[in-house]
């Protein structure tokens, strides 16, 4: 099992909320696991660890509203992933 510093990840996504990044990184992992097309490596990798390296590697860009109101940490999914 790989353990990932939070906070390291913290500051190469630029998010400084570790709930939002977990949350961030939680979405991406279910974006990559509906993926039928997209094939992991034959290591087995799984999905959330994929994600993870996906932020790390800056493969990730991601576009948060300007302010909370906008609805993503009150319930909604405002947030915008590309990668």
């Amino acid at each position: 099992m790989k353990f990932y510093d939070i906070d390291d990840l913290e500051k190469k996504v630029g998010v400084s909320n570790k709930y939002l990044l977990t949350v961030l990184v939680a979405n991406w992992a279910r974006r990559v696991s509906e993926q039928k097309s997209r094939v992991l490596e034959e290591n087995s990798e799984q999905y959330l660890s994929h994600a993870i390296r996906d932020f790390e590697k800056a493969n990730i860009k991601i576009h948060l509203p300007e302010s909370r109101s906008e609805g993503f940490l009150s319930g909604g999914s405002n947030a915008q992933m590309e990668g």
